[in-house]
């Protein structure tokens, strides 16, 4: 029941108002290049004026190729370059790249979302949250999924 209940006040702060500045963004964080790609392309169908930004392995980033890059991203960072110990191809490197890779987020205010992510209204709302708390998730999920749920994921610096 607790869960119902804190989903709900989520809902209802999220109806507030968007936020546009440069400092609130989002963030794919993966070497599934095509996932983040279609991923992006959903949420600017939705907020065409999104930040987006794109932290993934070199090779990755070789396979989208540089005019979809450029198309679909504001900004993209190598992951080699945002973290130069960190074995991004190792899959406990690939895990640790998608929580190191948060800090490496150009945005005070930042939207997490898993390369799985399909946007179908505009997420911006959820920027509103940030200014009375630090860290927002889902909480609860479908399925085998309880507690809190990173594949949304809002946070401040």
């Amino acid at each position: 029941m607790r869960a119902a209940a804190v989903t709900a006040v989520v809902l209802l702060v999220v109806r507030s108002h968007a936020a546009t500045a440069t400092n609130f963004g989002y963030l794919l964080v993966t070497n599934r290049g095509d996932e983040a790609v279609f991923a992006a392309r959903s949420l600017r169908g939705v907020a065409p004026r999104a930040n987006v930004t794109f932290v993934s392995d070199a090779a990755t980033l070789r396979d989208v190729g540089d005019a979809v890059l450029r198309q679909t991203f504001d900004v993209v960072i190598r992951a080699e370059d945002a973290m130069p110990d960190l074995d991004v191809h190792d899959s406990m490197g690939f895990r640790l790249q998608k929580l190191r890779g948060a800090l490496a987020s150009p945005y005070e205010r930042t939207v997490y979302l898993d390369s799985d992510t399909f946007a179908c209204r505009d997420p911006s709302k959820l920027f509103d949250i940030l200014a009375d708390v630090d860290v927002a998730c889902v909480w609860g999920g479908r399925g085998n999924h309880s507690g809190a749920s990173a594949g949304v994921l809002a946070y401040r610096k």
